[in-house]
C-alpha cells in the first residue's frame, strides 16, 4: 500500500508530480507457498484504512482455476507517515 501526496502540501506534491508519503508492505502466504498480491482499493474512515488486496499464486493463469483470494488488512494512519497494520 502506497500513500502519495498529490497536492495537499504535506510533501510538496501535485497531480503532475506526486510525492511518496509512506508505504506499508503486506507479505501474504498460504499454507504451502508465498503468494503474489497487490492493493486493489482503499477506503478511509477517520484514522483507519480498509485495504482490499487481490492475492494470486506466483504463477497465475487467468483462464485456469486458481487458489486466488481476497485479503482485507486494517491500517491505522493516525501518523500518516508511519502507517501501522492493526
Amino acid at each position: 500500500m502506497i500513500i502519495l501526496d498529490v497536492g495537499n502540501g504535506m510533501k510538496g506534491g501535485s497531480p503532475e508530480k506526486t510525492q511518496l508519503v509512506s508505504q506499508l508492505r503486506f507479505i501474504t502466504t498460504n499454507s504451502t507457498e508465498r503468494m503474489a498480491g497487490g492493493t486493489h482499493s482503499v477506503f478511509r474512515y477517520q484514522e483507519l484504512l480498509f485495504v482490499g488486496d487481490e492475492v494470486f499464486p506466483p504463477i497465475f493463469d487467468l483462464h485456469a482455476e486458481s487458489d486466488s483470494f481476497g485479503h482485507r488488512p486494517l491500517v491505522d494512519v493516525a501518523d500518516i507517515k508511519n502507517p501501522v497494520r492493526c
